[in-house]
């Protein structure tokens, strides 16, 4: 193992060759190693095999682990050198590491479960298509453009947010922040006209949150309620949702659905979707 200051160009050079067909692994790795929230960069050898590169860097979103990035060639991977790295890396950290793999790390997924790392939550990202769906929708519905100059509506939101998205990440946790923080990771390039909520009295009890996408669509992000008996209310908002992004020629609206996350899987409930991508979390304790 080495540990290094920095990828040399032909470290660099062989990251880019085994994921020249996945961009996305690419850029993942360097902006770790780039990030000045890196925990250090390494390199994995045998003689006998192409190498095991790894970059570990934290988040300040979720301070309670290390994310670790690896790149290798995934169409013939070295199970004992990934071993190895999953050795050392454990070792090397006081924190439990983080794992987010797709199906292209199944060699790896593989590998973490015999090291004794636990899948903490499956996602899958999916995609609902508003032309298939044509449902009666309520004429009371608030959105969150109406509600933006209600001090205490817009209090109440982000403390619903914040309560329901700690409740659903208990095995990574969420760091200590501020309720502005909370309210600017919210409405962060949300679209306020399609985000709705649900009020009674001068509470907000369910919220549904849209954000702009890639190629014509829209990403329906954090939704949530206060209370479990007002689930079915998500159904509610998201037929809205739904309806405005037909009328507004969106091709699809995609959704990440989180394993851990019930309000996640209750939209899932009452829509037709495609899955398009599956990820998988992995810790070590």
């Amino acid at each position: 193992m080495n540990k290094l200051q920095s990828y040399s160009d032909s470290n660099l050079l062989f990251i880019e060759d085994v994921f020249k067909k996945h961009t996305d692994l690419h850029g993942a790795i360097i902006a770790s190693a780039n990030s000045n929230h890196n925990k250090g960069i390494f390199e994995f050898l045998d003689g006998n095999s192409s190498p095991v590169y790894a970059s570990a860097h934290k988040s300040g979103w979720h301070p309670h682990c290390v994310y670790i990035r690896l790149a290798y060639d995934l169409a013939s991977p070295d199970l004992k050198l990934l071993q190895a790295a999953a050795e050392f890396l454990s070792k090397e950290f006081s924190k439990p590491l983080f794992f987010l793999l797709d199906d292209r790390f199944s060699s790896l997924r593989d590998v973490l479960k015999k090291q004794q790392f636990k899948m903490i939550r499956k996602t899958e990202v999916v995609h609902i298509r508003p032309n298939k769906h044509e449902k009666e929708i309520m004429n009371s519905l608030t959105t969150i453009a109406q509600i933006s100059e209600d001090i205490d509506l817009m209090d109440s939101l982000v403390e619903l947010f914040r309560r329901t998205y700690t409740e659903t990440h208990m095995s990574n946790p969420v760091g200590d922040h501020s309720l502005e923080s909370w309210r600017e990771i919210a409405f962060d390039e949300l679209l306020e006209s399609h985000s709705y909520v649900v009020l009674k009295e001068k509470e907000v009890i369910a919220f549904s949150l849209m954000y702009e996408g890639d190629n014509n669509s829209w990403e329906l992000g954090w939704t949530g309620v206060d209370g479990q008996e007002n689930l079915p209310l998500l159904d509610v908002l998201l037929a809205q949702q739904l309806n405005d992004a037909r009328q507004q020629g969106i091709s699809y609206i995609e959704k990440e659905v989180d394993s851990t996350c019930p309000y996640s899987l209750q939209i899932c409930k009452s829509v037709e979707y495609e899955v398009a991508e599956t990820f998988f979390a992995y810790m070590n304790e």
